[in-house]
């Protein structure tokens, strides 16, 4: 009887020094940190986020076709079409940064995630504290993001983006109450995928989205690269 409740004292022990274990494994955070770039599948839609053309409010229709007329929206006598073309050199916006063949690397920090930008070194927090997006957020380049886990996947809310620029690098253009919504996901180590579906009544006929999907960049590094002097390049 003796040696049984010994027995018994030291399992319970060894259960009760493990569970502070097993309630931190339960309780962490998927890990989305590192430096990722976008991989365009061939045949694919690198400049955009779904194939064809978004389901476009007829005002918003006239604006994309006449975005996408030749001459391109970089060509002469149009850079006034491309926010961040030759003689703009604007911030492209939360959506197209992620589509350009560029890195980014996410930081995660106390109270938020932080997604550094190699393009032009910008960057953008998502509020991970429990805050809401502000009812009236004055508008700018980025939005005002905020955060939270579901399982494994970090949702991430993104309102108040101006109607400054492009949702797409093909033009597509959205109005100041674009409601963006993205899940990131780790599908594999080495592997990033994004949804995202984008919301504007002035804008869409309906919600509508798509998926792409980042590759980690081992041991990656953000470099410095200035916009306007790559832009300017020949006159530097």
């Amino acid at each position: 009887m003796g040696n049984r409740l010994i027995v018994s004292i030291f399992v319970l022990g060894a259960m009760l020094a493990f569970l502070p274990v097993i309630s931190s494994a339960q309780s962490s955070t998927p890990d989305l940190s590192g430096v990722w770039q976008v991989r365009n599948d061939p045949g694919g839609a690198p400049y955009s986020f779904a194939k064809g053309e978004p389901p476009l409010q007829p005002s918003a229709e006239k604006k994309y076709k006449y975005n996408n007329m030749k001459p391109e929206p970089d060509g002469k006598g149009r850079d006034e079409l491309n926010p961040r073309g030759p003689f703009l050199c604007m911030p492209p916006g939360p959506t197209v940064l992620m589509l350009i063949n560029l890195p980014f690397e996410i930081i995660p920090t106390a109270g938020r995630i932080v997604i550094y930008y190699q393009h032009d070194h910008l960057t953008r927090s998502i509020w991970m504290d429990g805050r809401k997006i502000p009812k009236d957020p004055d508008p700018s380049w980025a939005g005002y993001s905020v955060g939270k886990w579901e399982g494994d996947t970090l949702v991430v809310d993104t309102a108040g983006i101006n109607d400054k620029s492009w949702l797409d690098d093909a033009g597509t253009p959205h109005s100041s109450e674009l409601h963006v919504v993205e899940r990131y996901r780790r599908v594999a180590p080495d592997t990033l995928e994004v949804n995202f579906q984008f919301d504007d009544p002035k804008t869409f006929t309906k919600p509508w989205g798509g998926k792409k999907i980042y590759r980690l960049v081992p041991n990656g590094e953000i470099h410095e690269h200035v916009i306007c002097q790559e832009l300017f390049k020949e006159r530097i």
